[in-house]
């Protein structure tokens, strides 16, 4: 019931402050406990989680925010990338259909869609960005997405 609200809109708005992260996993530590009626505060709540075997947040989000970068780039959606999302002239053999990363002193765009979506697309290993179909994508996507973490400089306290 909650997960859909949570993950709502996710790849368009994702977290990017420690505190909103925190706040977000909270949540679904807190499903955690709902789920096994364990309420005692010394029990480990994230230990929950992980016994559940579910997928963190975050990771979600990056899945979502990657398969919309898919979409959009295979034109699948209505939405047409800005003039400053330029695919890199020079292919790299870790990822072929690398982007430029899009540059801004402004924090509010440095955290859009865009340039949080450049930056996990482009480690994304190549037998993935050459997925030829969504489904296909979807599924390698999958396996390599709970390896990727936002790097800590690109978080805010």
């Amino acid at each position: 019931m909650v997960r859909p609200i949570v993950e709502y809109a996710s790849p368009a708005w994702s977290p990017y402050t420690d505190r909103d992260i925190s706040k977000l996993k909270q949540v679904q530590k807190n499903a955690a406990r709902f789920v096994t009626n364990i309420y005692d505060p010394l029990s480990s709540s994230s230990g929950l989680v992980s016994s559940f075997n579910w997928t963190i947040l975050e990771n979600r989000r990056l899945l979502a925010q990657a398969q919309m970068f898919y979409e959009n780039r295979h034109n699948l959606v209505n939405i047409s990338f800005p003039a400053d999302v330029k695919e890199n002239l020079c292919p790299t053999r870790s990822n072929p259909h690398k982007y430029s990363q899009m540059q801004s002193n402004i924090l509010t765009f440095t955290y859009s869609f865009f340039p949080r979506s450049v930056r996990t697309w482009n480690l994304l290993p190549a037998s993935v960005v050459s997925a030829t179909s969504l489904n296909q994508f979807k599924s390698a996507s999958k396996l390599c997405i709970k390896n990727i973490r936002a790097p800590h400089h690109l978080r805010r306290l």
